[in-house]
């Protein structure tokens, strides 16, 4: 990609992040690039390609995320992940704010949504099984209930930031996000799991939420 082109998908992403993908027009894509609309349109002959040029950056980015799966035996393992998960949250909140109306628009982007939901959902599931045989989930007490989780896991991170926007909450720190993540896993930890939790992430949640 050449650097006029990065400028325009960089000028876009930060558009959208501010009024939305929908009221986001060519001519201010260009002032905020300092170009010209018709430079803008040698690159880009419309909208719907800067925007499936930013969907390919931020797919890059959250298959990166998602690559780093397992790396820890512990729990710290999802910790973090879900520490890059809400940093990539702050860099494009445009995803998740206005996934409905692009996927209305643009329906060739539902796929990308659906294939990022199942691979999220199935790797919390897996993440759930995995601290179940080794001791620091409890023995699952029905069958289906971790598959409820894992689903109400990916629910709360995907509409974390369109909750926070619709009632002006102040609480957008990342402890708080992550806390409303692990609130759903603690009463299913054993005292293994509960000394792991204590040990490796509890106390870090708490100085950094507000």
């Amino acid at each position: 990609m050449s650097a006029t082109k990065k400028r325009i998908v960089s000028a876009a992403i930060s558009l959208f992040n501010e009024v939305g993908v929908v009221n986001t027009r060519l001519q201010q894509i260009a002032d905020r690039c300092g170009i010209s609309v018709g430079n803008l349109a040698y690159h880009y002959k419309n909208k719907e390609l800067i925007l499936k040029e930013a969907y390919e950056k931020l797919s890059a980015e959250l298959k990166e995320i998602l690559g780093k799966y397992g790396t820890l035996p512990s729990l710290s393992d999802f910790d973090q992940q879900l520490s890059d998960l809400f940093l990539f949250m702050q860099a494009y909140p445009f995803y998740f704010t206005d996934a409905l109306e692009m996927e209305r628009i643009y329906p060739e982007l539902k796929q990308h949504h659906k294939e990022f939901s199942s691979k999220i959902i199935a790797q919390i599931r897996i993440r759930m099984e995995f601290n179940e045989n080794r001791g620091v989930l409890v023995k699952e007490p029905h069958p289906g209930i971790y598959d409820i989780i894992a689903n109400s896991t990916w629910m709360i991170l995907n509409s974390w930031v369109t909750y926070q926007i619709l009632t002006d909450n102040p609480r957008q720190c990342e402890g708080s996000f992550k806390m409303a993540i692990w609130v759903q896993w603690y009463p299913y930890f054993t005292e293994k799991g509960r000394s792991e939790y204590d040990g490796e992430i509890a106390s870090q949640l708490n100085h950094h939420v507000i």
